[in-house]
Parts: structure tokens; sequence; C-alpha cells
């Protein structure tokens, strides 16, 4: 039988090896998992703030996802950005989800997105219930966590201007 800091260990391990799948999963729009990644990171900077909801209001977060995809997206675009892409494009992992679930017709058609959802202020992200209690129950794996993914995602120029902009040490 797993003890207890075994399943931990595994459930990271897990989380990890998902996030790391993602950039090996792009879309045609170079950079996409790179917004995941700054969702992400954003979220865990939420918990290291002393949040310990698992409801992620699109809403609450979408202009602040958007500076920080303005910021730090890996290719410069001539286009806006889209906070709401990594927030329902991340619904396709095991451990992020979105409330109420779109369907695929309407992921596909993004005016029906923007109206049926994105407007809708009950629309949120949560994290599957034993993920959310790993990142809120052990501070130090969320730590870890948020140092990983911004080591793993950009140069290491980028540790502390990242940190900084999300209020976080590391």
């Amino acid at each position: 039988m797993a003890t207890k800091v075994e399943h931990i260990e595994k459930e990271v391990s897990k989380f990890k090896a998902a996030v790391s799948k993602m950039d090996q999963m792009r879309t045609s729009t170079e950079g996409d998992t790179n917004y995941k990644v700054l969702l992400l990171l954003l979220v865990l900077s939420k918990y290291e703030h002393g949040s310990s909801t698992n409801v992620h209001y699109y809403y609450k977060l979408k202009d602040e996802l958007a500076e920080l995809m303005k910021k730090y997206r890996k290719r410069k675009y001539k286009t806006e950005v889209r906070p709401d892409q990594p927030f329902v494009r991340l619904a396709n992992s095991y451990f992020w989800k979105v409330y109420p679930t779109p369907s695929k017709a309407d992921i596909n058609i993004d005016k029906s997105l923007r109206k049926k959802y994105l407007n809708n202020k009950d629309f949120y992200g949560y994290f599957t219930p034993h993920i959310h209690n790993l990142f809120t129950k052990y501070p130090f794996i969320r730590l870890s966590i948020i140092e990983w993914l911004i080591s793993e995602f950009w140069d290491e120029k980028f540790i502390a201007p990242i940190s900084r902009d999300l209020k976080v040490t590391i």
C-alpha cells in the first residue's frame, strides 16, 4: 500500500506529465500551450495569496490573464490575445474543467462560445478535486509547481519577472 508521500509524489508526477504533453500537442496557433501554463500560474498564484476557492470565474481572471499573455507569449502576434482560449482548451486535460461545459460545436464557433458562455458571470473553471486539494493543502508543492512551470516553459531570464508579476516568491 502506497504511503501518503508516495501518493502525493505520484500525483505531482502525473500532473507534470500531463502539462508536459500539452507542449507536444500544439494546435496551428503556436504558443497556445504557453497560454495554458499562464492560466495555471495565475490560478496557482491566487492560492499563494490566500484563496482556497476552486471556483475561478472567467470574468474575474480574463483581464489579468490577457495582460500576462501579452507580456509572456513566446511568439509575437499581430492579433489580440484571447484569454478565453486557454481557459476553455485547458478543459481537455484531466485536471482542469469548466462549468457549464461547452459543447464541441460551441468551442469551434468562437462567436457562439463568447455569447453563450464567456459573457455569463456563472462561467468558471476549476481543478479536479484531488488536484485542488494538492495545491491548497500543500503550499510547498504548489510553490515547486509554480517554479517548475516557469522554468519548464520560459528561459531563466523570465523566472524573476513572471514571479514578480504574479506576486509569488520562489
